[in-house]
């Protein structure tokens, strides 16, 4: 109905999940809502009680001890109501508190019997024998590649490439050597080509540099 009244008009569906009431809901409300009828009539006994009491007295004030009786013996029989009414509010309050216990117990193994279902499907799914596999085959594929670097390192330190290196190594330095001795020659040579005069004319000009430039400070 609500549908066909929203397809006309433009409205929004109503989306709300209907909830289920089971039998169990409906007993529990039975329950409930007895309790409440037990509560408001308890709570009517202890007003007529009251006034039965107020009447009593007055009516003993009044010296009309007959009216005072009567009183007296209804409020009696309203005391007997009522705790007949306690009574069966006690019963029916423990009755909810248990049946509301037992519900949730009841909730509590349904689902503990799912995750239960659960687990012993993921279980089956990865068992032990497999995990053990994985963890095996990972070693196997950690001790293959270190087999692979280790045989990579053999292949290229054996004794020729060792005596090859020492080779590269030697010669490199004799390299060296030979270039050092070259520049020290070199040097050598243009200090001894240099004259004598040229060496005594570049310390007479470095000697009167700093004599200008102890007078320039004195002056």
């Amino acid at each position: 109905m609500g549908t066909w009244i929203s397809s006309i008009f433009g409205g929004e569906e109503d989306t709300t999940p209907v909830v289920e009431v089971t039998d169990k809901d409906k007993a529990m409300l039975d329950l409930k809502r007895q309790r409440d009828r037990l509560k408001r009539y308890s709570r009517k006994l202890e007003k007529v009680l009251d006034t039965e009491m107020d009447l009593a007295r007055e009516a003993l004030k009044a010296n009309d001890r007959r009216k005072a009786t009567m009183c007296l013996k209804r409020k009696k029989m309203q005391e007997r109501a009522l705790s007949e009414a306690e009574n069966h509010l006690m019963n029916v309050e423990t009755l909810i508190t248990n049946t509301e216990s037992a519900i949730m117990t009841q909730e509590v193994a349904v689902a503990m019997e799912s995750g239960t279902t659960l687990l012993n499907m993921l279980n089956e799914e990865i068992s032990i024998e497999r995990i053990e596999d994985i963890f095996d085959a990972a070693q196997d594929a950690v001790d293959e590649q270190r087999d692979i670097q280790e045989a990579f390192a053999a292949l290229s330190l054996t004794d020729d490439a060792l005596v090859d290196m020492d080779e590269e190594i030697e010669n490199e330095m004799n390299a060296w050597e030979l270039e050092f001795a070259e520049e020290e020659a070199l040097q050598n040579q243009t200090l001894n080509n240099t004259p004598s005069d040229v060496v005594v004319e570049e310390v007479d000009a470095v000697e009167e540099v700093e004599k200008e430039t102890r007078n320039a400070v004195a002056a």
